[in-house]
């Protein structure tokens, strides 16, 4: 008998890198989040992507959490079409799509901690779901929304692994 392994739910708010200008922690961030996605693929996970950034020549801007051949094509494909501007809030999409996941854990990536972090994290606390926050910079400005965080809060840093030679 197999187990059945859970879907993992990648969240993505742009509108923080727009307001800072921040191309270039916003491109490290969408290898961040493309790595993340191989890797639970390659592990048999169900994984998905949720994001308020608009894509290039329009389309979906969610990939439903499921397990097929087509599921991480997808998935990079919007990646790869993203950029930083967005019309709303994560948290407006998340609650333009109910039912998406509740109960089962997710990893949201921004970049810094702002109110709409905390309302996010709210939102998904009240659905019984668990989140990890990886964020490009920390800033001193942050720091006090940080503290309202009940969840985990990680620097990006600790996730990516750079080469000799990489600069951020």
């Amino acid at each position: 008998m197999t187990s059945r392994k859970t879907g993992q739910p990648i969240l993505l708010s742009v509108d923080e890198f727009a307001k800072n200008g921040a191309a270039d922690p916003f491109e490290e961030t969408l290898e961040a989040v493309a790595s993340l996605a191989v890797r639970l693929d390659r592990k048999d996970c169900s994984v998905g992507l949720v994001t308020n950034g608009m894509v290039v020549g329009g389309g979906a801007t969610t990939v439903p959490v499921r397990r097929n051949p087509q599921q991480l094509p997808a998935l990079l494909e919007v990646l790869a079409r993203l950029h930083m501007d967005s019309k709303e809030t994560l948290l407006d999409v998340l609650l333009g799509r109910s039912g998406l996941f509740p109960g089962v854990s997710c990893v949201h990536f921004s970049f810094q901690e702002a109110q709409t972090t905390v309302a996010t994290e709210h939102y998904l606390f009240q659905r019984n779901t668990p989140v990890v926050f990886f964020v490009s910079r920390h800033s001193a400005a942050s720091e006090k929304e940080a503290l309202k965080l009940r969840s985990r809060l990680h620097s990006l840093d600790e996730l990516v692994v750079k080469k000799p030679g990489d600069s951020l």
